[in-house]
């Protein structure tokens, strides 16, 4: 607790010794994982994975295979919404001539 003479505030201290023990650190570049305040609220910033290994054999396979379910998934999605389109506007027309053959009649029953 911070006194209230103002003499010391422990958590203010605290993060003193932590800055100054981990400020040799900032400058390094480890690929690791980094943490950062920013208006009191802490916020992870990741590094970008190292590209120079080679990708396991076992993900590189899944990747195609997801890759290619997508695609497919993707063309069949394009097939099934032309269909839908197609059938919306057959319907759409057949919506308009019983609405225009309706309103003929309806004309006619008023004269």
């Amino acid at each position: 607790m911070a006194e209230t003479n103002g003499t010391s505030d422990p958590a203010a201290e605290f993060l003193a010794r932590e800055q100054e023990t981990l400020a040799g650190l900032e400058d390094q570049d480890l690929n690791l994982t980094t943490t950062s305040r920013t208006n009191g609220v802490q916020e992870e910033e990741t590094s970008s994975i190292d590209s120079s290994k080679p990708e396991p054999e076992k993900i590189r396979v899944w990747r195609e295979e997801q890759e290619k379910m997508l695609k497919t998934k993707d063309a069949e999605e394009q097939v099934k919404r032309e269909e839908l389109k197609q059938t919306s506007k057959k319907e759409l027309e057949e919506w308009y001539a019983r609405y225009a053959e309706q309103l003929e009649k309806s004309k006619k029953m008023n004269r």
